[in-house]
């Protein structure tokens, strides 16, 4: 995430590619590497999967501020970024437990797969908007 994820932001920003288009890239990019994490037959391709999740994230977090400072009139933008960023909080908060207890539960696969299903309906809300 330190290191590809500001790769790859940079990357979206010197192609110029606007903040919607970024934003649902990424968030492809985020549901297929949970696709493969949840497929892995080995650690490796696993590992794998999970840096291309995590870079992913990452540059989605800095497409999302962008977003969110766009929506919003400038004396507000700090607050809006800040509602953005406690989204996040939350998300890593509730999102940890839950993906020990179905892994726990129903195996280490279920919960990659939990994971990159609630990322596609996000990623289709993004498209519908």
């Amino acid at each position: 995430m330190a290191i590809g994820g500001p790769i790859l932001t940079a990357l979206f920003l010197t192609l110029r590619v606007q903040n919607k288009p970024a934003l649902l890239w990424l968030r492809v990019l985020y549901v297929a590497g949970g696709v493969v994490a949840a497929m892995a037959t080995s650690d490796t391709v696993k590992a794998a999967a999970r840096v291309v999740t995590g870079v992913s994230s990452l540059a989605c977090f800095g497409v999302s501020l962008a977003i969110c400072a766009g929506l919003v009139a400038p004396e507000v933008r700090g607050r809006a970024a800040l509602i953005g960023l406690g989204g996040l909080m939350l998300a890593t908060v509730l999102g940890m437990p839950a993906a020990t207890v179905i892994k726990q539960t129903f195996g280490w696969r279920a919960s990659f797969w939990c994971f990159a299903v609630l990322a596609a309906l996000c990623t289709l809300m993004v498209t519908c908007r």
